[in-house]
């Protein structure tokens, strides 16, 4: 459960740095203050702001990965004993 609103929140986030960066590049075109190569390589930083974003959903916390064993465990129990 925790990592579905994790999974969620991480979304949230990253749509509004996507939102967040178009609004910025559209302002700066329309001003003429951004030109092509510059608003590529704030596309593209902004990419790898949301790929860092989402790979922190990797970390497991501790607590869940000795939850997440202490099912496997006792699953193979309960399948030993049948």
């Amino acid at each position: 459960m925790a990592i579905s609103r994790a999974t969620l929140g991480n979304m949230r986030q990253n749509l509004v740095i996507a939102l967040v960066t178009v609004a910025g590049l559209l302002a700066g075109v329309f001003s003429g203050d951004i030109h092509m190569a510059g608003g590529m390589l704030v596309h593209q930083l902004s990419v790898l702001i949301v790929i860092a974003n989402g790979m922190r959903l990797l970390r497991v916390p501790k607590a869940a990965r000795r939850a997440a064993i202490s099912r496997e465990t006792q699953a193979s129990a309960a399948a030993a004993r049948t």
